[in-house]
């Protein structure tokens, strides 16, 4: 839906089988705007699509097996532009992308559990990014943090959570250096970029101050 903020009304814009400039898909996991006003939407198994606010025409992207430029899943969970104007793309399935402006393709980081500095995740549910440049990643397989002047990915790990991974599903790095991680069933968790350490904030029905729900999932 797009919103006229002069008479409040919606004009309503959905997928359409014979044009190959719609939308992607109708199920919208992720929205963002990119350094040239073009808004980006990330779509469950159809792919990203991009409009043109003066046309309002979309360009669609879909993975092409045979094309390593083409993006790496049509399952996309997060779209992110970090302070520098780059767009990253997080997928369901096969790690993280980022958009290329000059040559409209991608840079694919896939998921490499054999490389020290690889990937260790599939799914990417979240992006964001602390002052220092610094992007970090909600997954599946825990947190990650991602150095992107080097390429170099770092796994973070919940002690508490024993030999299990957490999958974080939303994440937000504060001003004080802290990183709040949202999962489906372990509560609300904290992680101190300083330190490398975690807190947990979990429902007890014996405490009336704790959190409502374990469910911190959106």
């Amino acid at each position: 839906n797009i919103i006229s903020k002069l008479t409040e009304t919606f004009q309503h814009i959905s997928h359409d089988p014979s044009n190959a400039n719609s939308l992607g898909g109708n199920v919208i996991f992720a929205i963002n705007e990119d350094k040239f006003g073009n808004i980006w939407f990330g779509t469950n198994s159809n792919g990203l699509s991009k409009l043109d606010k003066k046309t309002l025409k979309f360009t669609q992207y879909k993975h092409n097996p045979n094309d390593l430029s083409s993006i790496s899943h049509n399952t996309i969970r997060a779209v992110y532009k970090d302070e520098g104007g780059t767009l990253w793309i997080g997928t369901k399935g096969q790690g993280l992308s980022r958009y290329n402006y000059l040559t409209d393709n991608f840079t694919n980081l896939r998921p490499d559990f054999s490389n020290p500095d690889g990937l260790k995740g599939k799914y990417i549910y979240r992006i964001d990014e602390n002052p220092q440049g610094i992007l970090w990643l909600a997954t599946e397989n825990g947190l990650q943090k991602f150095d992107t002047k080097n390429n170099k990915f770092n796994q973070y790990q919940d002690p508490s959570a024993g030999s299990q991974s957490t999958s974080y599903w939303s994440l937000l790095v504060d001003p004080f250096g802290v990183i709040w991680l949202g999962s489906i069933d372990n509560g609300l968790t904290s992680f101190n970029i300083k330190t490398e350490k975690f807190k947990n904030y979990k429902f007890d029905p014996d405490i009336p101050g704790s959190i409502s729900n374990n469910s911190v999932g959106h």
